[in-house]
């Protein structure tokens, strides 16, 4: 099956079966295996689309993965602080 089959497959199952932080969450740690997590080079417009959702949504989702100290937000740019308990939360 060809690979973009897969990543559609993937973010359709996502949007039914992941509400929006676990999305969030989970676009985050895809960004930074690419990018690394000090610093992802993703700003809080360009993540709405790639979730989704809403920016006001995406903003309360960060804020709340923020507050779990999981992520830093500043300005606007987002950079991942405990990778492990960020993925712990979209297995769940």
């Amino acid at each position: 099956m060809p690979s973009w089959i897969n990543r559609l497959t993937d973010a359709s199952a996502d949007l039914v079966f992941l509400d929006v932080p676990r999305r969030v969450a989970k676009a985050l740690l895809l960004r930074a295996e690419t990018h690394g997590t000090a610093d992802l080079g993703l700003t809080q417009t360009a993540l709405p689309s790639s979730v989704g959702s809403s920016r006001q949504w995406v903003n309360q989702a960060l804020h709340g993965l923020e507050r779990r100290g999981w992520v830093a937000v500043d300005g606007r740019k987002v950079r991942i602080r405990d990778e492990a308990a960020l993925r712990r939360f979209v297995e769940n």
